[in-house]
């Protein structure tokens, strides 16, 4: 009889101890939950960025490639002039 008892109080115990512990681990997972998402919103906020980034570049590159491409047109006219100028006195 004071063995079942003992028994009794032994699964009880062991019951309680699994309790806190998965408890315990429950509370471990959501934090590790909780920090992969927040480690997902910082991701997606810094690949946010370097696209705007990129994209901002990608613009400006744009707009320097058009002031080259006029600014060689304002170059090459007065070249040909020349060079037509040149040939009809030859």
């Amino acid at each position: 009889m004071q063995e079942n008892l003992r028994l009794g109080e032994e699964v009880r115990n062991m019951k309680k101890q699994m309790d806190r512990e998965r408890k315990e681990l429950q509370k471990q997972v959501q934090c590790l939950e909780s920090n992969a998402e927040e480690l997902q919103a910082q991701l997606e906020q810094t690949a946010e960025e370097h696209r705007v980034t990129v994209e901002d570049y990608r613009q400006k590159i744009d707009a320097l490639e058009k002031q080259l491409k006029s600014s060689k047109q304002f170059i090459e006219v007065p070249v040909v002039r020349h060079c037509q100028s040149f040939s009809a006195i030859v």
